[in-house]
């Protein structure tokens, strides 16, 4: 199999299982049959009943019941389903799955429309993603890219385009968003007060579906400068802003990359262009770091 038709073929795996997710979500919520804890079923290895919301594993069973049934046997990465250490360490297979079944999930239970389910196809041999696909859960549109096609896409309904970021010129006209729905992340929201001067606006938002948002030039710029998001929250969503041309990365410049604690957090800057990435990036106060913002190190997932 050529790697264009196997590229094409995870492109196709990745779409289908994203919108599966959001499928089962919207139904449960439009009709509040929320699953009640008896019906979720216990951990193989350890006999205890599974942690995640009802909503959360509804959405990962969907996913995998299209990935398991396209490769038999493949590893899924998520924080609903995640295997052990040694169990990434000792895969014998060349590609995993790395899943944020149901981003949002609080919003999601209150049919707010702020949740996304992401899939990415994640080559362990090249440490990097092959394909990826961002499902906007109430929109029922989809994010999508891959390795074997120019740039990256959005379908919704029969309308498929592709699309650019915004070329944002500056952090004066800059539209951006910061997540931060609980107290420790307000607090350091509060401290970017370098940024808050400087940009045009910032809306308290976030994770995957705000970096496909960048992506798509309909915002200029997301940030995590709170206690730091997981591979999963945005391995898909990355790999989207990457190929539409936008800039992703961490404030040490240290790769993103699949490791084998996959539970590791990480700050980020995702942004338009590299002029923006820099602006804001010399206006954040990352944590740990005194008041006075610092400019960390430049670089790009």
């Amino acid at each position: 199999m050529s790697s264009k038709i196997k590229s094409q073929r995870l492109l196709d795996i990745v779409i289908c299982a994203s919108r599966a997710a959001a499928r089962v979500v919207r139904r449960i919520t439009a009709s509040k049959g929320y699953l009640c804890p008896a019906e979720i079923p216990k951990d193989n290895e350890t006999g205890a009943y599974h942690s995640a919301p009802a909503l959360d594993w509804a959405a990962q069973s969907a996913i995998e019941k299209v990935l398991h049934s396209s490769q038999r046997g493949c590893l899924v990465v998520s924080e609903e389903s995640l295997p052990s250490q040694q169990a990434i360490s000792t895969y014998k297979g060349g590609l995993c799955f790395v899943v944020d079944p149901l981003d949002g999930s609080t919003f999601a239970k209150r049919r707010i429309p702020m949740s996304s389910s992401s899939v990415c196809a994640y080559s362990l041999a090249e440490n990097k993603p092959i394909a990826s696909a961002v499902t906007d859960v109430f929109l029922d549109k989809t994010y999508y890219t891959a390795d074997h096609i120019e740039g990256s896409w959005v379908v919704s309904g029969k309308t498929n385009r592709r699309i650019f970021t915004s070329q944002c010129p500056s952090i004066q006209s800059a539209a951006c968003t910061a997540l931060g729905t609980r107290p420790d992340r307000l607090d350091c929201l509060v401290r970017q007060t370098a940024l808050i001067s400087d940009v045009c606006w910032l809306l308290n938002s976030g994770g995957a579906l705000d970096i496909c948002r960048v992506a798509a030039g309909d915002i200029d710029a997301t940030i995590e400068f709170a206690k730091g998001f997981r591979i999963w929250d945005t391995a898909a969503a990355a790999h989207i802003l990457r190929k539409a041309g936008g800039q992703f990365s961490t404030p040490d410049q240290l790769p993103i990359r699949l490791t084998k604690e996959p539970r590791t957090r990480f700050c980020f800057i995702a942004a338009a262009t590299e002029k923006l990435f820099e602006e804001i990036a010399d206006r954040i106060v990352w944590p740990g770091e005194a008041t006075t913002p610092k400019t960390p190190p430049k670089g790009r997932l």
